[in-house]
C-alpha cells in the first residue's frame, strides 16, 4: 500500500463556507497576492514562497527549526491542477530548507466525494474533478509518492472536514508554522488557450507522474486572494 488512513461513511454534504483564521492570533501575518504568481506551473512554488517570505520579511521556517511533518487539510482538493500546485509549493519549501528537514511525512485530509451529483460528461481537463473517491485517492497517493512524500491520507465525511484550507509545517519540539489559504490552490487556473488536457482514464501511477511533472502555465482569477501565516 502506498497510502494509509481511513475513510468514514459520508452523509449529506454540508454547505460550502470559507472561514478565516482568528486574526488576533499572536504573530499572524496576512499576505496578499494576485497576478504576480502567474507563470509556469513548474516554478509556481518558488514564486509563491518568495511572495510569502517577502510579505513576512523573513524566512517561512524559523532559524534552527527542524521540520518533522507536513499536514494539509482541504475539502476541495479534487482535481489535478490544485494538487500539482500544492506539491510544487511544499516541494519548494522542502528544497529551500533541506538542511532542517528531518522527515518527508505528509498528512493529507480531504473530504469524501460521495453523494455528489454526477456530471453528464467525463472529465478531460486539469481543473476538472475526479469522479469518485477511489480514483482521486489512488492518484493522490501516486502523485505524492512520485514527489518523494510518505503519505498518510484520510478521506472523511465532508461534514467532518475543516472548512479552512490549512497547511502546517510541524516542527521538532511541538512548534508549528501555520498557513491558512483563502481559496486554496484552486484559485489558479490554466488559461483556456493553454490546453490543460488530462488523461483521467490512465492508471493512477501514470496520472500521479503527470501531476508531479505537470507543465504549462497558470494564472489567478483577476482579483486578490491571501494567506494568513502564523
Amino acid at each position: 500500500m502506498i497510502t494509509r488512513g481511513k475513510v468514514s461513511s459520508p452523509g449529506a454534504l454540508a454547505e460550502r463556507v470559507t472561514l478565516a483564521p482568528p486574526s488576533q492570533e499572536a504573530g499572524t501575518h496576512r499576505v496578499e497576492f494576485a497576478g504576480e504568481l502567474d507563470g509556469s506551473i513548474r516554478n509556481f512554488g518558488t514564486r509563491l514562497l518568495e511572495v510569502i517570505e517577502r510579505g513576512l520579511g523573513r524566512g517561512l521556517i524559523p532559524d534552527a527549526a527542524e521540520v518533522i511533518r507536513v499536514e494539509y487539510s482541504d475539502r476541495y482538493l479534487n482535481s489535478p491542477l490544485p494538487l500539482a500546485l500544492f506539491l510544487d509549493f511544499i516541494g519548494e519549501v522542502r528544497t529551500k530548507y533541506r538542511d532542517c528537514w528531518l522527515r518527508d511525512e505528509l498528512r493529507l485530509r480531504v473530504a469524501s466525494m460521495r453523494d455528489r451529483p454526477a456530471f453528464p460528461f467525463p472529465p478531460t481537463k486539469v481543473w476538472q474533478d475526479w469522479t469518485n473517491d477511489q480514483q482521486r485517492d489512488a492518484t493522490l497517493a501516486a502523485a505524492c509518492e512520485y514527489a518523494g512524500w510518505e503519505l498518510d491520507l484520510a478521506s472523511v465525511d465532508k461534514r467532518a472536514a475543516p472548512h479552512s484550507r490549512r497547511l502546517d509545517f510541524c516542527l521538532q519540539g511541538g512548534g508549528v508554522v501555520k498557513l491558512w489559504f483563502d481559496q486554496g490552490f484552486g484559485y489558479w487556473h490554466v488559461p483556456r488557450e493553454g490546453g490543460g488536457h488530462f488523461r483521467f482514464s490512465a492508471p493512477p501511477e501514470q496520472q500521479g507522474e503527470s501531476i508531479a511533472c505537470m507543465a504549462g502555465r497558470v494564472q489567478g482569477q483577476g482579483y486578490e486572494t491571501y494567506v494568513f501565516v502564523a
